[in-house]
C-alpha cells in the first residue's frame, strides 16, 4: 500500500489556486486609481498621508509578529491594504501623527491580537476609522474641498454632500459631474466615484469579487431613495441614506432596524438680525400643536441649550402648514437646529421589523427579498387563478362538446333514456351506446327541454367556439 498524504481540515473545503498575496495585490491595484484621484483632487498631501498610513501599518504588523516571535505575515500585503482603505477614510488636512495612531488600532489591537487575517473580530480599517472619529472628532469631520489642479483655487473646508443633505441645503448641492469626479468635500476615496467604479470593474474582471453583494446594495439605495422622494443619483454618489444613518440600510437590507424621520425645515433671515427656522412639514404621527409645545418647554427647562429662542409661533393658514422658531442675533441657528433635532419631535425615529408569511412560516426579509417574495406571491396567485379559469373552461367545453353531440342524435338519446329504469341505467347506457363520458351523460340527463330549441342549440355551438 503506497502512503498517501491526507490533510484535515474544517469544512467547507473550498480550493483556490488564488493566494492571499494575489487577492491583496489585485484590492490594491484596484485602489490605484482612487489613490491617483485623492492627489489630483487634494494635491500632495493627500499621498503622503496615504504613505505614511500603508507604511505604519506593514511596519506595526512587523514590530508585532517580530516581538511575539511569530512569522512575518507582511509579504501578503494585507496590512497595507489595510493602511490605505484606513488613509481612503480620513480627510486629506488629517495630522499625521493621528492617522498613525489609528494605523496602530487597526492593526495591533484589531487585527494581531486576535490572530491576524481571517481571525480579527472586525475589519480592522474600518474600526480604526471609528477610534479616530470618537477620538478626534473635529478633525475627522473638517473637509477639503479641492485644489489648484482641477479648480484653480486654494483649498478650502466645506461640508459633504451628505452634510447638506442632512441640513436641508440641497441648492448648495455640487453637480452630479462634480460627484463623478471627486470635487467636494469628503474622505480621501470616496471623493471620485469614478475612481471607485474602475477599481470595481478591476476586481469583477479578476474574479477576486462577484457583482452580485455590491449591485443589490447599489440597488436598496436607489429603491429605497425613489420610494422616499430622493434623487438616487446624489443618494448613490454621495453615499447618503436617509440622514446617513446605518440603521436604514440595516432595516431594508434585513427587515430590522430604525428609520429616522425629520420635519422638513429651512432657514430664513429675521428681522434685528434674528434667523427664522420655517417648519413646513412635521414627521409622520407628530401633532404639530404638542410639537411647539414642547420646544417651548425645552426653552424654559434648558436655557443653557435653547436660551438663544426668542419665539415660537404657529403662521400656519389655509396654504399649508408653517411653525416659524425665532432664535436671537449672534446665534449659529443651524446648531440650535441640531439641538431641536435631538431633544424634540422635529426627528423621531420608528422601529422597522418586515415579518412575512413566505412559504407558510414567518420570515423576516429586507426590502428587495419582500419584493421578491411579493412577486413571487403575485405570480403564484395569477397562475393558480389562471389555471382555474383553464380547467373550468376545459370543464365547460367537454360538457359543451358533449350536449353538441347528444343533439345530433336527439332522438336515439331520447330513446336510449326511456328505455332505461333509472337515472343510472340511462348513464351507463348513454356511455355505452354513444361513447360520452360520467360527465357527458349526466349533463344530458340535467338538461332542460327547452334547451333543445333552436336558438339554444345555436347558443351552445357559439359556446363551443368561444372555449376553444
Amino acid at each position: 500500500m503506497t502512503d498517501r498524504k491526507l490533510l484535515v481540515s474544517a469544512g467547507p473545503h473550498i480550493r483556490s489556486n488564488a493566494s492571499t498575496t494575489s487577492i491583496m495585490g489585485d484590492v490594491l491595484i484596484a485602489l490605484l486609481p482612487a489613490v491617483v484621484a485623492s492627489v489630483l483632487v487634494f494635491g500632495t498631501r493627500a499621498l503622503l498621508l496615504e504613505a505614511v498610513c500603508v507604511a505604519s501599518s506593514v511596519l506595526f504588523e512587523y514590530l508585532f509578529r517580530r516581538l511575539l516571535k511569530r512569522s512575518n505575515t507582511i509579504s501578503d500585503l494585507s496590512a497595507a491594504v489595510t493602511g490605505l482603505l484606513l488613509a481612503f477614510n480620513l480627510p486629506a488636512g488629517f495630522p499625521i501623527w493621528m492617522a498613525i495612531l489609528g494605523c496602530f488600532v487597526a492593526i495591533v489591537i484589531v487585527k494581531q491580537l486576535f490572530g491576524g487575517i481571517g481571525c480579527n473580530f472586525a475589519n480592522p480599517a474600518i474600526t480604526g476609522r471609528i477610534f479616530l472619529l470618537i477620538a478626534f472628532a473635529g478633525q475627522m469631520t473638517t473637509w477639503p474641498t479641492a485644489n489648484s489642479y482641477i479648480s484653480g483655487i486654494d483649498a478650502v473646508s466645506g461640508a459633504t454632500p451628505l452634510a447638506l443633505i442632512k441640513e436641508g441645503s440641497i441648492e448648495a448641492l455640487p453637480a452630479v459631474k462634480n460627484l463623478l469626479f471627486g470635487i467636494r468635500g469628503g474622505c480621501l476615496g470616496e471623493t471620485c466615484a469614478i475612481a471607485l467604479l474602475i477599481g470595481f470593474v478591476y476586481l469583477v474582471l479578476r474574479r477576486v469579487i462577484t457583482p452580485t453583494i455590491p449591485v443589490v446594495y447599489v440597488a436598496t439605495i436607489a429603491l429605497m431613495s425613489l420610494i422616499l422622494g430622493y434623487d438616487p443619483i446624489y443618494m448613490i454618489l454621495t453615499g447618503g441614506v436617509l440622514l446617513d444613518t446605518p440603521e436604514i440600510r440595516a432595516a431594508y437590507q434585513t427587515g430590522r432596524g430604525k428609520l429616522t424621520l425629520r420635519a422638513r425645515v429651512h432657514i430664513e433671515k429675521g428681522p434685528l438680525g434674528r434667523s427664522l427656522i420655517c417648519i413646513t412639514e412635521v414627521p409622520y404621527g407628530v401633532n404639530k400643536a404638542d410639537m411647539l409645545s414642547k420646544i417651548l418647554k425645552l426653552s424654559d427647562e434648558k436655557k443653557a441649550i435653547f436660551g438663544c429662542i426668542h419665539d415660537i409661533r404657529d403662521e400656519s393658514d389655509r396654504t399649508g402648514l408653517r411653525a416659524v422658531v425665532e432664535i436671537k442675533k449672534d446665534y449659529d441657528p443651524n446648531k440650535v437646529l441640531q439641538k431641536l433635532y435631538k431633544y424634540s419631535d422635529l426627528q423621531v425615529t420608528y422601529g422597522v421589523n418586515m415579518v412575512a408569511i413566505y412559504q407558510g412560516k414567518p420570515v423576516q426579509m429586507g426590502l428587495i427579498a419582500m419584493l421578491d417574495a411579493f412577486i413571487e406571491h403575485q405570480k403564484n396567485v395569477i397562475t393558480r387563478r389562471s389555471q382555474y379559469d383553464l380547467d373550468q373552461a376545459k370543464a365547460r367545453d367537454h360538457i359543451v362538446e358533449g350536449l353538441i353531440h347528444a343533439v345530433d342524435v336527439l332522438d336515439e338519446v331520447i330513446k336510449t333514456i326511456r328505455a332505461s329504469k333509472n337515472g343510472k341505467e340511462a348513464r351507463e347506457r348513454l356511455c355505452a351506446q354513444f361513447g360520452f363520458t360520467e360527465v357527458q351523460a349526466q349533463a344530458i340527463l340535467d338538461l332542460r327541454l327547452q334547451r333543445l330549441t333552436g336558438l339554444e342549440i345555436l347558443a351552445l355551438r357559439e359556446e363551443a367556439e368561444q372555449l376553444h
